[in-house]
């Protein structure tokens, strides 16, 4: 029989827990930018990016030829294109798909590991996301 040293405890709403910050070490960040951008990922995934604002993330999905689901994704607007948070194990072989028919395209898509993904959970969560952070000088 296995040692537990934790009482086994129910799962609970992150509206419930107090603020929260997390690494988000297993996902990964992506860019795809250049004057086609909007239109090469209109045509590669699943969500209707061209409607998308400034302020807005979807979540999307990239599919094969056929229609079967390669990944899910979230993609936002980004400086001069789009970034894609999708599952680290993917994103190389993601990548790959999506530079298949870039070259007809005005696109750089590449991984993008200068950035670290943080999460924010807990009832004071959006609260505290509503003040920009202060970078120290």
């Amino acid at each position: 029989m296995a040692f537990t040293p934790f009482s086994p405890r129910q799962p609970v709403a992150s509206a419930r827990l107090p603020l929260t910050l997390m690494t988000l070490d297993d996902w990964a960040l992506a860019t795809v930018v250049g004057v086609d951008s909007e239109k090469y990922l209109q045509g590669q995934v699943t969500a209707d990016v061209s409607q998308m604002t400034e302020h807005q993330h979807l979540l999307a999905a990239h599919c094969d030829p056929k229609g079967k689901m390669w990944s899910n994704l979230r993609i936002f607007r980004r400086q001069d294109g789009f970034a894609l948070i999708e599952r680290r194990s993917l994103r190389d072989a993601q990548l790959t798909e999506l530079k298949k028919y870039a070259v007809f395209s005005k696109v750089t898509i590449a991984a993008d590991d200068e950035l670290v993904l943080l999460g924010v959970a807990g009832f004071q969560g959006a609260r505290s996301l509503e003040k920009p952070v202060q970078r120290p000088s």
